[in-house]
């Protein structure tokens, strides 16, 4: 079992900030197959999706015991996602996630408790292979704001 971070459950805002770079992992041939006004749609949504990655975002998000044990999950939602804690203490957590489905990923993702009430960390992500390939390299800060998550379910988050 991972050591949980010693740090409060409750609500905490977290910022993130970072940079992507290269492109999405759509293989070309799946790109030949659409007709082109819906390929023009999606490559339109991939252009807003990787300038979004490139935009500081504020969220507050409702934090549990239970979290903190089973680690900091991703969002990816690709059952090829495995995800193992590499090393856990009371100030310090990586975990890393390898999906080797159709989509291809590999992240690392790094914690510090700087105090019960303040964390930094870091998650890089390479997804694809080859020609399409796509980093992404993000910073987050995140502070405790109380015990209390008010209407915000465990596990959920509130864009501010």
């Amino acid at each position: 079992d991972a050591v949980p971070l010693d740090v409060k459950t409750g609500l905490w805002e977290v910022k993130v900030s970072g940079h992507s770079k290269g492109t999405l992992p759509i293989p070309a041939d799946e790109l030949d197959k659409l007709p082109p006004e819906q390929r023009a749609r999606l490559e339109q949504v991939m252009a807003n999706t990787k300038a979004a990655m490139n935009h500081d975002r504020a969220f507050k998000e409702c934090i549990t015991e239970e979290q903190l044990k089973r680690g900091f999950k991703t969002a990816n939602e690709d059952e090829s996602c495995k995800q193992i804690i590499r090393s856990s203490s009371s100030t310090m957590m990586e975990v890393g996630e390898e999906c080797t489905g159709k989509q291809k990923a590999s992240a690392t993702i790094r914690f510090k408790a700087i105090s019960s009430k303040e964390v930094k960390g870091n998650i890089h992500v390479v997804a694809g292979n080859g020609a399409n390939t796509m980093t992404i390299d993000n910073i987050i800060r995140a502070k405790w704001l109380g015990a209390d998550c008010g209407g915000l379910k465990p596990g959920a988050t509130e864009d501010e």
